[in-house]
């Protein structure tokens, strides 16, 4: 059987499944990757505490199946909701596991046996952060260093533009890198522009700065950007977009406008992956940086 045959059979062809029950039970089905709000998350965490208390209180063979199977399809259905095909985050996961088994052995936990981490050990989150991404939206995510975060967005989009041959992880082109971190840091807010023509890069970019855009028409820019233009991006206060803490500026790629909500694809290295937000908020995150939007396509030979 070969790789095609056995994923028609694996977790995404389950996951369907259950999202035909929720489409036909009217529970929520969400098109695109997002966290589950506070309400809906309490809701899917209280049913499968409710399933493993039934496995707690099993005493059949039938009886710890019919739990464990209810089980399943609650955490399937959470990734419904979610948006997130199961399949790519449960290979990772997967192989995560796989690397505890090493030459020298496993080392169990003593009081019950659940196998631990060995030294060295590099969680997976990254990995599916990145897999997500790259199922849910034209780019490949690359983690910034620190303020790096525009070099990291220049980097996805050179990417996903094809200026540059990324493959193995290094640059295989004639042209000159395209991305330097140490001078990208000083880049100004205002344009990006003199970074890609002092790299000489095969790129072309247009800055809309946020004087010439209101709440009222933010929106409005965002999706003649898209529909005009491969790559989209800005800089933003992350306190005010995802109303948290303050932390320094730093740059984000935006992918999808749906309704009043923002896909974007944020390079942060301690929270790296996508992420939707309101554009009123994305709006007053890019104001607060000064910024606009630079809109980024190959330029013309």
């Amino acid at each position: 059987m070969d790789n095609d045959q056995m994923n028609e059979f694996g977790l995404s062809w389950a996951q369907r499944r259950v999202q035909a029950f929720h489409e036909a039970a009217g529970h929520p089905v969400a098109a695109h990757p997002r966290p589950l709000g506070p309400d809906r998350l309490k809701h899917r965490v209280a049913w499968m505490q409710e399933e493993l208390e039934e496995l707690a209180a099993a005493a059949t063979l039938v009886d710890q199946t019919d739990a464990v199977i209810d089980l399943m399809y609650f955490a399937l259905g959470t990734l419904v909701e979610m948006g997130i095909d199961g399949e790519g985050p449960f290979q990772i996961v997967h192989q995560a596991n796989l690397r505890k088994v090493t030459s020298s052995g496993i080392t169990s936990r003593e009081h019950d046996g659940k196998i631990q981490k060995p030294a060295g050990w590099v969680t997976p989150e990254y990995e599916i952060a990145s897999s997500i991404v790259s199922s849910y939206s034209p780019f490949v995510l690359v983690r910034a260093e620190e303020s790096e975060s525009c070099a990291a967005v220049l980097e996805m989009v050179s990417r996903s533009l094809g200026a540059a041959d990324w493959t193995k992880g290094r640059y295989h082109q004639a042209l000159p890198p395209l991305i330097n971190p140490k001078e990208s840091l000083g880049i100004p807010l205002d344009t990006v522009e003199p970074f890609l023509l002092a790299a000489n890069a095969p790129l072309r970019e247009e800055f809309i700065p946020i004087e010439q855009m209101s709440e009222a028409t933010f929106a409005d820019a965002i999706a003649e950007s898209l529909a005009e233009f491969p790559s989209t991006f800005a800089a933003f206060q992350p306190g005010e977009v995802y109303r948290s803490q303050k932390s320094p500026i730093r740059y984000a790629l935006i992918f999808k406008l749906i309704g009043d909500t923002v896909h974007l694809v944020d390079p942060d290295e301690k929270n790296p992956g996508l992420h939707s937000v309101h554009v009123d908020d994305l709006f007053a995150g890019v104001k607060a940086a000064q910024d606009g939007l630079h809109r980024v396509d190959r330029r013309k030979e």
